[in-house]
């Protein structure tokens, strides 16, 4: 009995491995092929958003339950073959009537199968509405200061708090199914038993006595567990089954997609030729990839209409040619096309008509920067190509990069968010054309690359590049596509073409003509915030990059605060404490668990019952009463059923908000409770058994100090080591365009392995402590079985041959216990390691303000509009970035602000900002955030309107002002639309929210580049544009005071007052006209610059 005990724990242990390391496996190459195929696929109709929500929902959730499904078919395997060998072994000891539990439990088993359907569709709608509840809220946390800035933030949480509730709906049958299929599998192990005796007390000659009773409870207790699991996990399979077809059917997409691309594409395709896909069969596309050599073109483009979708074109009848050694400038407004030009060059649009030829090896830079996430510098300029010293040292030093290594504490091996956070905007976007420089090729695609670079860093980064003695003309194998607004210097470059989009049309241009309306449109511009290369560059403390390093930060000090052991265990206590004040009252919490003691105490009632039905049995001469005893142990059975009911009613509630974590905890003390009852029935029917307990005890004790010991760092560093692999994920979905067009598909593979073993790592080293552990409480269960066996057997120790039976019936259950505390403890440790982090989130993070501002300016504030700033010192982290600014702005002034800006000392209508609460200022200022933030969820008029108070006749009047006839009539026409069927490209997306700023009301406006692009998503307004949405501001809000940073000077005469600050101080202060007549001062060079 002990080589079998010892046997079958350890047999048990190896197939649990076994299956957890091809469940890993299997994760691991599900994760790997969802990442590589969003790289092949194009965004759905919903856009970016929408394919991140998906992706990442495919990554976590689906091949998470994927995954989970290898080991419940491991778990559920063994277990048909117990039922059956149980069955066999009840056969022989009760005959015909082990036909009745077997019965009963195909009748469960058959409601969740019954139930699938149903079942399936909620957990599909679940899914989906996942996805959508993932984009809103990482669009939220990654635009996070921007939606406090433009006060969004309440309507941004209704979108989040809106899909929250939708997913919960969508979750409601699946959550009643669920509950419906436990209360089953409770009600299984009483109607089996009842089955089973009550049938064999209805045999002739057939009665009831010890022999048989202990012989089929023992029987039945070993079928009924795994009868109960099966049961319990049908569910969970069925939710594998619908994750294995939402992912075969990602993944059958991405096939028909290419089969589609290799059947359209005409015969006359070559064997280099590129995989585009035409529409209609009579048109003649080719796109023949040519080998590059200087007598043939790197990019040739005839007569070419592409598609987005059917109905959504994205270039029509565009013909453009670039000569190896030539340069093409691309110019035009905001949405006129010509991005859509570059992603028809790189395949990533339809091709509806012509011919395009492009060169096998084409390197690319993108207008929306991204970077391998983790990585340093270096490696996302090199990305996967041999390290050319000479090249690398040329490529920096070209891109003016080289003196902002020296001002990096780790040059350029400083590690690069997705974003490119620590570095600045203007840096960000150089080391972006630095790697497209470095990767090389026939035909170079640069997309909008001097947005974000003042007129200096612009003027030098052209002439490096693309000047006489420039990188690109040292090699002249290779044409150049540009599309940008150029700076003035370009137009005398020699072998250069110029061409202008015009809705979404390609026009050539003569170099005289284009030469002439540069220079009208620029001879003022400059950028004035990213100083890319000047030493003092703040730019980068102000957008995207201020806010991945702060959260980089925070991150920091939360898990610096939990690094040792003890911290660990007090921050988990606390999470713990949190979570379960949150379930609710006490009491009814406590009344909850009452009766799943009730029920557990039932249960074992029950078994006891069955006992006493036994010992009159077998007095001889007595007339027993089959029903009486059927019906008491029926009551017990119903009773039981109820206790249980209720629980899981109270669960069910509670899971509307959070699926697992409630499941768990409620299994958990079912199965402590259990347990419990087990010793309280093995200490009355053998109690020299528990003289045993004073040396098991201590064993469990040291086994469960080395458990929580290990499992408390790596439950953290479970959840932990996923986020870098869940960020490689969402970052390739970022830089799709990028990865494709420089052929790196083989080395992000490479990157994308790695992370994710390091992902996955954790979580196999925490399941094999988790089946140690288990096999060690089946080693101590079988010691204890066996101690309990010898004694009642050598040493008769029982009380009575019932109790005696009872105690080793519940021997078995008290092992099967065992193992379900262990997978359920495991379980609730799991996502409480998640709770870990949300209270290490919302207690340890550093807040902006830490004192209490009680102070709320009265209802009219601000009321005239004055600030003054009085001795005002900022610092981002240690960096102090202004100095001493003292500066009086009065009523109804335009104040243009070069340099960085901020709050702290500041006094608005004589009240200090420092004693306003954020959110007072935040409503009664009006604050236009350099990204626009869309309500993706509302309307159109939702996102123009943010109150929902304004007339429809105030939105046609600044939005005519605005923007030009076509785009003010087409937004008109699609006000109650909702805004995510709209489409608006960026530049249309722009104009919308300076349109919102604009119908707000406020006295004082503090404006991030109205007209300017951000570094990493939207490219600047054109010269006519930004005219016309300057003078619209300046019109509309004539009366208001108004604080401005500007992406370019035009126009900047029109201000009242300029404030220049350079490292952190205070340089120059006045009107345009003095500080442009002043020899010397800082904004004359900007302006003189270009």
């Amino acid at each position: 009995m002990v080589f079998d005990q010892l046997a079958m724990s350890i047999l048990e242990a190896h197939e649990h491995l076994a299956f957890s390391q091809m469940s890993i496996r299997m994760r691991s190459v599900i994760v790997h092929k969802v990442a590589l195929r969003s790289l092949a696929r194009a965004p759905p109709a919903g856009g970016w958003s929408a394919a991140k929500g998906k992706v990442l929902v495919h990554v976590t959730q689906d091949s998470a339950a994927v995954s989970a499904a290898i080991n419940i078919i491991g778990m559920m395997i063994p277990n048909f073959v117990i039922v059956a060998i149980g069955s066999w072994m009840l056969f022989r000891k009760i005959q015909l009537a082990f036909l009745g539990p077997l019965l009963a439990a195909a009748v469960c088993t058959l409601i969740p199968i019954l139930l699938g359907k149903p079942l399936s569709r909620s957990e599909r709608n679940l899914l989906e509405a996942s996805e959508r509840r993932i984009s809103t809220v990482k669009h939220l946390i990654s635009e996070l200061r921007n939606i406090r800035f433009g006060y969004m933030q309440h309507t941004i949480e209704r979108q989040a708090a809106n899909e929250r509730r939708l997913e919960i709906m969508a979750a409601t049958k699946f959550r009643r199914i669920l509950s419906i299929v436990i209360v089953v599998a409770i009600f299984l192990s009483s109607v089996a038993i009842l089955a089973a005796f009550g049938g064999y007390s209805l045999l002739p000659h057939r009665r009831l006595d010890y022999g048989v009773l202990f012989t089929s409870l023992s029987t039945m207790q070993i079928m009924l567990t795994p009868l109960l699991s099966i049961i319990q996990m049908l569910p969970s399979l069925i939710a594998s089954a619908v994750s294995w077809k939402r992912l075969l059917a990602f993944f059958e997409q991405e096939n028909e997609d290419e089969q589609a691309q290799a059947t359209t594409i005409t015969p006359q395709k070559t064997e280099g030729s590129s995989n585009l896909p035409a529409l209609g069969g009579e048109v003649d596309v080719r796109m023949n990839m040519i080998p590059p050599a200087v007598n043939y073109l790197p990019l040739q483009m005839k007569n070419v209409t592409s598609l987005w979708a059917a109905d959504v074109t994205a270039v029509r009848n565009a013909s453009l040619s670039v000569a190896a050694g030539r340069l093409a400038i691309v110019a035009g407004i905001a949405g006129s096309g010509k991005s859509n030009l570059l992603m028809t060059i790189l395949g990533e649009t339809q091709l509806a008509s012509g011919t395009l030829h492009v060169a096998t090896k084409v390197s690319f830079c993108d207008q929306s920067l991204w970077f391998l996430p983790e990585a340093s510098i270096r490696e996302n300029i090199i990305f996967g190509k041999a390290y050319d010293e000479a090249l690398y040292q040329a490529v920096i030093t070209c891109c003016c990069l080289d003196r902002d290594f020296s001002a990096l504490q780790d040059s350029d091996e400083t590690k690069l968010s997705v974003i490119g956070a620590p570095l600045s905007g203007g840096q960000r976007r150089r080391v972006s054309l630095a790697r497209a420089l470095y990767q090389g090729g026939d035909l170079f695609v640069f997309d909008d690359i001097f947005n974000g670079l003042d007129a200096m860093t612009r003027k030098t980064v052209a002439a490096n590049v693309f000047g006489a003695h420039g990188f690109l003309p040292k090699r002249r194998a290779a044409g150049v596509l540009c599309c940008t607004t150029p700076p003035s210097i370009m137009s005398s470059f020699a072998n250069t073409e110029f061409y202008v989009m015009e809705s979404g049309r390609l026009r050539a241009m003569v170099k005289s003509s284009f030469a002439d309306q540069t220079l009208e449109h620029q001879g003022t511009e400059g950028s004035l915030t990213a100083q890319a290369n000047n030493p003092h560059d703040y730019s980068g403390l102000n957008g995207p990059a201020a806010r991945q390093e702060s959260a980089m930060r925070e991150t920091d000090v939360a898990v610096d605060a939990g690094a040792t052991t003890e911290a660990t265990k007090k921050k988990s206590l606390e999470a713990h404490r949190m979570y379960f004040k949150s379930l609710g009252s006490p009491l009814v919490i406590a009344t909850v668990f009452i009766f799943l003691f009730i029920w557990v105490a039932v249960e074992r009632a029950s078994a006891f019952w069955l006992s006493q039905w036994a010992s009159y049995a077998t007095i001889p001469g007595i007339d027993l009463n089959t029903g009486y005893y059927v019906g008491i142990y029926a009551a017990f059975s119903i009773a039981g059923v109820v206790a249980a009911f209720i629980s899981v009613c109270f669960i069910n509630d509670i899971e509307a908000v959070e699926l697992h974590l409630p499941q768990s905890l409620h299994n958990l003390i079912s199965v402590i409770a259990s347990a419990l009852g087990s010793l309280v029935v093995i200490g009355i029917g053998s109690p020299f058994t528990l003289i045993g307990l004073p040396i098991l005890l201590p064993l469990l004790f040291f086994l469960q100090k080395f458990y929580l010991s290990t499992s408390f760092q790596l439950r953290s560093l479970r959840v932990a080591a996923q986020a870098p692999m869940l960020e490689m994920v969402s970052a390739l979905l970022e830089g799709r365009t990028t990865i494709l067009a420089l052929r790196q598909e083989q080395y992000t593979a490479r990157v994308m392995s790695d992370r994710i073993q390091r992902g996955l790592k954790i979580g196999y080293l925490f399941s094999a402590v988790q089946i140690w552990v288990t096999l060690m409480l089946g080693l101590l269960n079988g010691c204890l079985a066996i101690a309990l066996t010898t004694l009642l057997i050598g040493l008769g120790g029982s009380k009575s041959v019932a109790w005696g039976g009872l105690a080793l019936v519940n021997i078995i259950r008290l092992g099967q216990d065992n193992m379900l505390l262990m997978n359920w403890w495991t379980s609730f440790e799991l996502e409480m390691a998640s709770m870990d982090r949300i209270y290490g989130y919302i207690h340890l993070t550093p807040q902006e303000r830490r004192q209490a501002l009680d102070m709320r300016p009265p209802s009219d504030w601000p009321k005239r509009g004055s600030i003054r700033r009085d001795n005002l010192s900022l610092a981002h982290g240690e960096r102090q970035v202004v100095k001493h600014l003292s500066v009086n702005i009065p009523p109804k002034s335009k104040v243009a602000i070069l340099g960085r800006t901020g709050s702290g000392c500041v006094q608005v209508d004589g009240l200090d900002l420092a004693a306003i609460e954020g959110e007072s200022v935040q409503s009664r200022f009006v604050g236009h955030p350099q990204n626009f933030i869309p309500n993706a969820g509302g309307t159109v008029r939702q996102n123009l309107d943010l109150v929902g108070t304004l007339p429809v006749s105030r939105i046609q009047e600044v939005l005519t002002r605005l923007a030009p006839p076509h785009m003010a009539a087409e937004i008109m026409a699609k006000l109650d639309s909702q805004w995510n069927e709209c489409n608006f490209s960026q530049g249309w997306q722009q104009t919308i929210g300076i349109c919102r700023t604009l119908i707000r009301q406020s006295n004082i406006y503090v404006l991030d580049e109205p007209t300017g692009g951000s570094a990493n998503r939207v490219d600047s307004m054109d010269e006519d544009g930004h005219t016309t949405a300057m003078e619209t501001i300046f019109s509309v809000l004539s009366d208001r005071t108004i604080i401005a940073t500007m992406h370019t000077l035009t126009g900047i005469e029109k201000f009242d007052q300029i404030i220049v600050l350079e490292d952190g101080l205070l340089v120059e202060q006045g009107s345009p006209a003095e500080l442009l007549a002043l020899e010397g001062s800082m904004l004359k060079q900007l302006v003189s610059a270009d």
